[in-house]
């Protein structure tokens, strides 16, 4: 998978305010369609805690399905309001709600390579997720970000704390994905790689 990152960048430069926050507010975003096997409940669960420690903190998903119900029976049951989580919908604005967000969590009991990653790289995100499928190749833990285990909600919510705190963490995980991408995964480079792969 590669992505078109000067196409990216422009979608991302678009700076509308998609997202009602102010300044101190720490969003973390997951972009997923709303299937069982995307694992959603474990983020709220993980931002259920997170309140307890930061109330800076909220959680942002994107995307839509059949869980939308069970996900929002769960926000009900925990009493989290949508100044906690926020479940946004579909959106064709990606790059633009990436680029107001701070964190990037994937949460997925299985994957394939996850584009949502490559996206949250492309747009300076230090990446929060489990070892689903090519995840756990593509985030670099402890350079790009960080890889926690699937059930461990209490450790995803340490985790989330741990960037939100540190600017300086979240700056420079977010570059170093930046550069795997632009390295990797750029679609300029899309050929040059192919004929690499062809001709070993």
């Amino acid at each position: 998978n590669v992505i078109d990152l000067k196409e990216f960048d422009q979608h991302s430069n678009l700076k509308k305010e998609i997202i009602d926050k102010n300044n101190e507010d720490i969003i973390v975003v997951c972009v997923a369609n709303l299937l069982k096997v995307k694992r959603l409940e474990r983020f709220i669960y993980a931002i259920a805690k997170v309140k307890k420690e930061n109330n800076r903190i909220k959680g942002l998903i994107i995307g839509e399905g059949p869980e939308r119900s069970f996900l929002e029976q769960i926000l009900n049951d925990l009493n989290l309001g949508t100044d906690s989580l926020i479940l946004l919908g579909k959106k064709t604005n990606i790059p633009d709600i990436l680029s107001q967000s701070n964190i990037l969590i994937l949460t997925s009991e299985n994957e394939g390579f996850p584009n949502a990653i490559m996206e949250g790289m492309s747009a300076k995100l230090p990446v929060i997720s489990t070892p689903a499928g090519d995840a756990k190749y593509l985030v670099q833990n402890g350079k790009t970000g960080f890889l926690v285990e699937k059930e461990n909600t209490t450790k995803m919510a340490e985790t989330i704390i741990k960037l939100a705190n540190d600017l300086d963490l979240r700056e420079r995980f977010g570059e170093a994905g930046r550069i795997v991408i632009e390295e990797n995964y750029s679609y300029k480079d899309l050929s040059i790689n192919l004929i690499k792969l062809y001709t070993k």
